[in-house]
């Protein structure tokens, strides 16, 4: 939200300088504004999308019109830190360089730190849910197959699902 806000007290900025310069130079408040305004959306054309910014057609348009599209997290956090966003928060005076390289660091720790327990989450739900479970079916089916077996039927079926089964 922060980064957002400042997005947006900029282009307020701007858009109030703009509007302002109009009116000094003898231009109606009401058209000087209808005149940036047309202007901002011509000139937004190629960032503008309609659809589905999560869907494959955005993926294909952003790269068509030269637009990043970074979808892993720390690739997009070093946006954080690049010369445009340091000129922008400090041109606000809400953060300068050192205090934006030191979110920065915060937020690549904080994501290497979730990603770290997401992981050892991930091994303990398998070591103690999955594998116990898969082995107790697994002993299961040999017993079915056993059984069938012992009464003479076709116990291929089951013996092929075993096979499956302890191949993974």
């Amino acid at each position: 939200m922060m980064i957002l806000n400042t997005i947006v007290a900029d282009q307020l900025t701007d858009f109030h300088g703009k509007v302002s310069k109009l009116m000094d130079d003898g231009r109606d408040k009401r058209l000087a504004i209808t005149d940036v305004l047309r202007d901002y959306i011509k000139e937004s054309k190629d960032i503008r999308f309609e659809g589905d910014g999560y869907s494959d057609e955005w993926v294909v348009e952003a790269k068509k019109r030269g637009l990043s599209n970074v979808k892993e997290t720390p690739k997009a956090l070093d946006f954080l830190v690049t010369k445009e966003a340091v000129e922008l928060f400090e041109k606000h005076s809400i953060m300068s360089k050192v205090e934006m390289e030191a979110r920065h660091e915060i937020k690549l720790e904080n994501y290497i730190m979730k990603v770290q327990i997401e992981s050892r989450m991930m091994v303990d739900i398998a070591l103690n849910m999955i594998i116990p479970t898969a082995t107790k079916y697994q002993s299961n089916l040999i017993e079915n197959a056993k059984g069938l077996k012992d009464l003479g039927l076709d116990a291929s079926e089951a013996i092929a699902t075993i096979e499956e089964i302890t191949g993974h």
